[in-house]
C-alpha cells in the first residue's frame, strides 16, 4: 500500500518504452478523484486535501501501443489525515470509520465495480448532544470509509454516518457513536 498525507504531493510515473518505437497511450481504472492522470506519461499525480482521507483500492495503469496492453498490478493508495493539533494539550480532531455499504440502498443490486455509480457518497451528521446532530459534513467520494473532523473544540460529540446514492436517497443513519475530545 502506497501512503500519502493530506496536503502532500503524490506522484507516480511508470516506466515504459516499445521496442518497436509504436507511440504509447496510458489508461487508469479507479483513479483517485484527487488526483489528475497523464495518457502520455502514464502519470498519477495529486494533493488530496481532508475530504480525501480514506483508502483507494484496486487501482490499475495499463499501457498500450495499439496492439499489446500491459497493466501494472493493481495497488492502493491510502491517505492519512492530519495529525491531530494539540492546544493545551488537547486534540481536537475525531477520526471516524465506516463500512461502505456491499448493496444498494433498497437491497436490489450489488456495488461491484460496475454499479457503484448508484452510491454518491456519504453524509456525517454530529453535534453535543444524541439527539441533536445538526452539523453535516458531505462526502462526495464513494470510495471512502474513513473521514477526520477538524477544529472541534473540547468536549463531547456524538456522530452518524448516512450513504446517499446519486439519486438523492439517503441510507437510514447508523448508530451514533460517543467522542470525548479534551
Amino acid at each position: 500500500m502506497l501512503e500519502v498525507a493530506v496536503g502532500e504531493r503524490y506522484a507516480l510515473t511508470p516506466q515504459a518504452h516499445d521496442p518497436d518505437g509504436d507511440a504509447l497511450a496510458f489508461s487508469i481504472e479507479n483513479r483517485p478523484p484527487w488526483a489528475q492522470f497523464s495518457t502520455v506519461t502514464g502519470e498519477l499525480s495529486g494533493s488530496p486535501s481532508s475530504a480525501d482521507v480514506g483508502t483507494y483500492a484496486d487501482i490499475t495503469i495499463s499501457v498500450s501501443d495499439g496492439k499489446t496492453t500491459v497493466a501494472l498490478p493493481a495497488f492502493t493508495v491510502s491517505v492519512s489525515g492530519p495529525e491531530p493539533v494539540t492546544s493545551g494539550g488537547s486534540s481536537q480532531v475525531a477520526n471516524l470509520q465506516w463500512d461502505i455499504p456491499a448493496q444498494t440502498l433498497d437491497g436490489a443490486q450489488t456495488l461491484d465495480g460496475t454499479t457503484t455509480g448508484e452510491l454518491a457518497g456519504f453524509r456525517i451528521h454530529y453535534g453535543t448532544s444524541p439527539d441533536m446532530l445538526f452539523e453535516t459534513i458531505e462526502v462526495t467520494n464513494p470510495g471512502l470509509s474513513s473521514y477526520v473532523v477538524t477544529d472541534l473544540q473540547p468536549g463531547t460529540y456524538y456522530f452518524a454516518v448516512r450513504a446517499v446514492t446519486t439519486d438523492g436517497d439517503q441510507s437510514p443513519i447508523s448508530n451514533i457513536v460517543e467522542m470525548t475530545i479534551s
